[in-house]
């Protein structure tokens, strides 16, 4: 690992910086996400800054960002409903990494600090996450991290007229 790559939590305050790595993200991969280009731009600044600061709380938010040289290159996030008859479940979102950066073996490092993350939350003990189908190194990305295949949403998304099916995939962390 580079020295100068680390995982960090994002403060609030550069609320705009995430932002502007998440419209990157749904300009260079929008079938990989379930949010448009604008749903996203919908949102407010505020909405922004309190998904951060939910995720530095890190009950029921969680994000990490690769930072290179004080620039963002990098992120991960979880959630986890506040039901109480699923709360044990916490679902993986939002990863993305910048084309320039990958095949570094970066996106399992900045994985493996988001699942850390995780884990401190002891009511935690189940993992979800959807992946398009067509996405293949991320399937090799999460399936090495100890996901696995459990079923398959056909047509779930569908984006600039075509339809993708989603692979829900689980890993419990504790048995």
């Amino acid at each position: 690992m580079q020295e100068n790559i680390q995982i960090i939590i994002l403060s609030p305050q550069r609320w705009q910086e995430s932002k502007a790595l998440r419209i990157q993200a749904l300009s260079d991969a929008p079938v990989a996400f379930g949010m448009s280009m604008e749903e996203e731009l919908a949102r407010t600044d505020e909405s922004w800054q309190e998904r951060l600061a939910e995720a530095v709380e890190g009950e029921y938010r969680w994000a990490v960002f690769l930072e290179h040289n004080g620039k963002l290159v990098g992120t991960a996030g979880a959630y986890r409903e506040k039901l109480l008859k699923v709360r044990h479940t916490a679902y993986i979102v939002g990863v993305y990494l910048l084309p320039e950066y990958r095949g570094r073996g970066l996106a399992k490092h900045m994985m493996e600090g988001l699942l850390e993350k995780v884990k401190t939350n002891k009511e935690i003990n189940r993992l979800e996450l959807q992946v398009t189908s067509t996405e293949a190194s991320a399937i090799r990305l999460y399936e090495s991290l100890g996901f696995v295949r459990v079923g398959v949403l056909h047509k779930e998304m569908f984006v600039d007229g075509a339809y993708y099916d989603q692979i829900i995939m689980e890993k419990f962390l504790y048995e």
